[in-house]
């Protein structure tokens, strides 16, 4: 048990399948695991490779051509395929009640 919880803090972002694999067990096994542990399934509410440095210097370059050189913006949209997804959920402990304290 110690080294699924382990595995849940070091890789928040697997499916149930995906450990259910690396143990050599079923994605069922993982589930009452987890219950056990007292893990429920959450959404993550940031992207899991934001960089907010790169993100404040990019507003800061948009700011100064819009507003101080006085350039239009041109957005040009070209659609196409993410090499991969974000993950939007991840593993966390429940939260305990006062009834439960």
């Amino acid at each position: 048990m110690e080294v699924l919880r382990k595995d849940i803090q070091n890789y928040l972002d697997r499916y149930q399948y995906e450990r259910a694999k690396i143990f050599g067990v079923s994605q069922s096994a993982i589930f009452y695991a987890l219950q056990r542990l007292n893990i429920s399934y959450k959404k993550t509410l940031f992207h899991p490779k934001v960089n907010w440095l790169s993100r404040l210097i990019f507003k800061l370059k948009i700011f100064q051509y819009e507003f101080v050189e006085k350039r239009p913006i041109v957005y040009v949209n070209e659609s196409g395929f993410a090499v991969d997804t974000p993950r939007n959920y991840g593993y966390s402990l429940y939260r305990l009640t006062c009834c439960q304290l």
